[in-house]
């Protein structure tokens, strides 16, 4: 069956709505973004991780959907309530932010103006160190759910940081694990988990057990190549960062294809006002060939693409909702968040 068919019997799709960000390694801007928080009080929050754990451009910012920046906090150290390389952010059910470290192993908690508050660091003695965690989601319950990348494994922790489960462990066969990164609950508490390096999306049950994977074959139109985050849509559809393809597929529940992003970004409100005041780049820059550049060789992959075409993702790491249903794709490559409106086909 053809795309724009499976499209059609979609009754919800995404549409491109804007573009936030600009590179800068400190202050307005963002470094290498890997995840993003719409958060219920209206900010943004974004984690920057910066090029090979760079000290001045590890921090979180704030801002909102209009561009407006409210400052940052987590900046580069090892003390509480820095950062060395953040990674999964995510908020809890008081409205408390959480970031993970990769480096550090541990997740800081802070408040929502970014003051510190606590930290959780599962001690080594305890057997239930982390190492290199890369994601996390706050289930229905409160309970924090971290993907441990490095241990290959799902681990489960009550809100006040006591472990509960954990499962998983790496290989290829259901339930296993080679390197998960994204993860996320749906309205039944149920967790998808993004199998990175497995090229698939695991579905458990809250207790953990296996029901079934999203792994994308001819039959069902699409396959994933190292997908790095799964969200789901308001009619239960997945939406997944298929990093590897630099693209982002919105799957069925029933694993078919309904619709796939490749990027439309246009010139963010920093990246505008940084034209507007440096002329000659923006002469320069009305003459360029943004959509179609000429690449020599056999080079045309999806990868050398999106580092040639600006509007397309390049290294899409994360997705999120926020309670507008409004997409944000975390676009770490470019530097910047692409955000989609979650739409009915009746509107247009």
């Amino acid at each position: 069956m053809a795309f724009s068919e499976l499209n059609q019997q979609n009754h919800h799709y995404f549409q491109y709505l804007l573009t936030i960000g600009i590179v800068a390694m400190e202050g307005r801007g963002f470094e290498y973004p890997i995840d993003s928080l719409p958060s219920k009080n209206g900010v943004i929050y974004v984690s920057n991780k910066s090029r090979n754990e760079g000290v001045r451009g590890v921090r979180i910012s704030m801002l909102n959907l209009k561009s407006e920046y409210f400052g940052e906090f987590g900046l580069f150290g090892d003390q509480d309530g820095l950062l060395t390389s953040p990674s999964g952010i995510a908020e809890d059910q008081n409205g408390n932010v959480l970031v993970l470290d990769e480096a550090l192993n541990r997740l800081t908690i802070y408040s929502q103006d970014g003051t510190y508050i606590d930290k959780w660091e599962p001690s080594t003695a305890s057997g239930h160190s982390l190492n290199g965690p890369s994601s996390l989601t706050v289930d229905p319950n409160g309970d924090v759910v971290v993907s441990d990348t490095g241990n290959h494994r799902i681990v489960r922790f009550n809100k006040d940081g006591k472990l509960i489960s954990s499962f998983g462990g790496e290989g290829t066969s259901p339930g296993k694990f080679k390197y998960p990164w994204g993860i996320t609950t749906d309205n039944l508490n149920n967790l998808y988990v993004s199998d990175w390096g497995n090229n698939r999306i695991q579905l458990f049950s809250s207790d953990g057990t296996y029901l079934r994977s999203y792994e994308g074959t001819i039959h069902n139109n699409y396959h994933l190549n190292h997908p790095s985050s799964v969200e789901i849509d308001p009619t239960g559809n997945l939406i997944i960062a298929d990093w590897g393809n630099e693209s982002i597929k919105i799957v069925s529940a029933d694993d078919m294809l309904i619709q796939e992003l490749r990027g439309e970004a246009t010139l963010s409100v920093w990246a505008q006002e940084f034209m507007d005041s440096n002329l000659e780049e923006y002469d320069a820059r009305k003459t360029a060939n943004l959509e179609s550049p000429a690449i020599e060789g056999n080079s045309l992959n999806r990868h050398t693409l999106s580092a040639h075409v600006e509007k397309y993702f390049w290294g899409p790491t994360s997705v999120k909702l926020d309670s507008n249903s409004c997409l944000y794709v975390t676009d770490s490559n470019r530097h910047r968040i692409q955000i989609y409106k979650w739409m009915s086909k009746e509107s247009f």
